[in-house]
């Protein structure tokens, strides 16, 4: 068994692994994935020994990894790197030979010409032993390379496995056989940790898949819950639809097809001429629909909220440097601000003090009585601090360009710690800044007779906390809306669009405190506490609260849906919206912590709501 604690490395001033942590067992192939830089090769060479880490401790079948000699770790685990520089003209038999060297003092014996012998044939190579290694190409020398460190385990037991990108340059018959081997060799007690970057082949080959972003361990588990379009969006930032193969049950993969932005091709002063251009434009067009916001705006022109801010950059925009991490942290020195927080179709305003605010590599969190956020910072691309008519703001876009998160400073804030903050975290070399472009495609759903539903069913009616409902739509790999279809019956019902207004009214009048969720991919901003003030402004719902508001597009509603999710504490009972797109506009829920029961009263609200067509199931 191997077992990584805690171990963190750098170079120089950068930080290359983090607190990376983890362990294997023998028998198991753990598939390595990341984005370029992600840290995967820095931290197979601290496993391998050839890199020390600078904080932690390998442990390799009970033993510090520091405390084998060369020759122990020669005969106890194998390395293939991504790059085997060899400048003399070896044969490929005399370079496969190399991977037994630690097993003989002089000359190679009949054993150890044996399982060179085996091991060529099983990587495809024997008809090549007598060639140089030098004349073959960049797959033929990657499958000696292979055989080599193969040979050097090959009657080992307990031993490790470190292949870094081990099918690089391969046709796709030597990659499948490659990793074939591999998994054979798993299943024979050796331990394979193998970097790759197909997707598909870590899906289909291994045991676990392990994904590192910024050199941290950002997710660990089976493939199936692992790779799915979430997460594979938060590491490589492409969306991605999942295909079940009919005949094998396993899955594909399948990116997106990747608009290319002609922005990226101008040169500094062609930016600089379309930045003018775009500012003349905002400028006209604001002077002649005073009334509009910048997000209207946005779309009138064809944009982006965050090009259009940036117009302003040197006037009443600055941008901020991406340390939103850090920023963040010290925001509870602005004392009293509002939060807001939106997506296409509903905005959340709420007034108070940020408090409690942690980072994790998964999300991050601000958890204040008045403001309670979750925030996804790996969709966070751009800031700006921003002056509208002496309105100050913070704000936070995606690399689309569409507003996240903004944080406007109230007569109560601190107006020393806010330019505080411009000084430390202005980022005074961007002039422009160049946007990528959306894309509004929806998920293609797997259809719904591939889909378990049974054991949806059964999963469903077993959970014990309404959090895991998220795992669970991974696990079955099915959209929020197609699980609501799919619903052990009674646990999912479909209202009308009005009723969510007349939820509102009923709490409204009887004071039943609510907790109010809206989410967008990277932000969701809750309210917790009592609603009172419901107004109507054309196709606007809105809640007028001193501390709260709440602004929701009715027209934009697709489906409403009372949602039913077991728990440990009783059953927990919501509203849910979703738009055309399967989008989930907002969340309702009575107040509620953990190990409380839901109220009475909001649950006698819910249950009060007339629904309409129930699913089929």
């Amino acid at each position: 068994m191997i077992t990584v604690n805690n171990i963190s490395y750098k170079a120089g001033h950068r930080t290359l692994v983090s607190d990376v942590s983890f362990s294997i067992r023998p028998g198991e192939m753990v598939a390595l994935l990341g984005a370029n830089g992600a840290g995967k090769s820095t931290l197979l060479k601290i496993i391998a020994g050839t890199h020390k880490a600078e904080k932690g401790l390998v442990v390799f079948n009970g033993k510090p990894l520091e405390a084998y000699t060369t020759a122990e770790l020669a005969m106890n685990r194998a390395v293939l790197n991504q790059q085997n520089n060899v400048s003399l003209p070896f044969t490929v038999a005399e370079l496969v030979m190399m991977g037994r060297y630690p097993y003989f003092k002089n000359l190679p014996g009949a054993n150890d010409s044996q399982i060179v012998n085996e091991v060529m044939s099983a990587t495809g190579i024997t008809h090549i032993a007598d060639r140089s290694y030098l004349t073959l190409s960049g797959g033929e020398q990657q499958r000696v390379q292979l055989a080599r460190a193969l040979t050097q385990l090959w009657q080992q037991k307990n031993s490790l496995l470190l292949m870094d990108e081990p099918v690089t340059g391969m046709d796709i018959l030597y990659q499948q056989q490659t990793l074939a081997i591999l998994k054979a060799m798993a299943r024979r007690g050796h331990m394979v940790i193998c970097v790759l970057h197909d997707m598909n082949l870590a899906s289909h080959y291994a045991d676990r898949v392990m994904m590192l972003k910024n050199g941290r361990k950002w997710y660990d588990g089976s493939p199936q819950e692992i790779l799915q379009p979430k997460s594979v969006y938060e590491i490589f930032e492409i969306e991605t639809d999942i295909v079940i193969n009919p005949s094998t049950l396993k899955q594909m993969i399948m990116p997106r097809e990747v608009a290319f932005n002609y922005k990226q091709t101008l040169n500094p002063s062609d930016m600089e001429t379309t930045q003018n251009n775009l500012k003349q434009r905002y400028t006209e067009y604001k002077a002649a629909n005073p009334k509009k916001r910048i997000r209207e705006i946005a779309n009138e022109l064809n944009v982006s909220e965050a090009e259009l801010v940036a117009t302003g950059i040197g006037e009443t925009a600055i941008p901020l440097k991406k340390d939103f991490e850090n920023l963040l942290n010290r925001i509870p020195e602005l004392g009293y601000v509002m939060a807001l927080t939106r997506n296409e179709y509903c905005v959340s305003e709420r007034k108070g003090v940020y408090e409690r605010i942690s980072f994790t590599p998964h999300a991050g969190l601000v958890l204040g009585e008045d403001i309670d956020l979750r925030l996804f910072m790996q969709h966070w691309q751009f800031g700006f601090a921003v002056n509208e008519n002496d309105r100050r703001s913070l704000q936070f876009f995606d690399k689309t360009g569409t507003a996240l998160h903004k944080i406007y400073l109230t007569d109560k804030s601190n107006e020393e710690t806010y330019q505080n903050l411009l000084n430390d975290f202005t980022e005074s070399s961007v002039q422009t800044i160049s946007v990528l472009p959306k894309e509004n495609k929806r998920a293609a759903e797997m259809p719904d007779e591939a889909v378990q539903v049974d054991d949806f069913k059964t999963a469903w009616k077993g959970m014990g906390d309404s959090h895991e409902f998220f795992g669970l739509l991974r696990r079955f790999n099915v959209s929020r809306t197609q699980a609501l279809r799919l619903a052990p019956e009674g646990f999912a019902k479909k209202l009308n669009a009005e009723n969510f207004k007349k939820a509102c009214e009923l709490c409204a009048g009887n004071n039943v405190p609510v907790m109010i969720f809206v989410p967008n991919h990277a932000c969701i901003q809750i309210h917790t506490g009592n609603i009172d003030k419901l107004v109507e402004m054309g196709p606007w719902y809105n809640v007028l609260d001193p501390e709260f508001n709440l602004h929701l597009r009715m027209d934009a509603i697709a489906e409403t849906w009372h949602v039913i999710k077991p728990s440990t504490d009783g059953d927990v009972n919501s509203i849910e919206l979703y738009d055309e797109q399967g989008e989930m506009i907002l969340q309702m829920f009575g107040k509620r912590k953990p190990g409380v029961p839901e109220l009475t009263e909001w649950r006698e609200v819910v249950n009060g709501l007339e629904t309409v067509n129930e699913p089929v199931n």
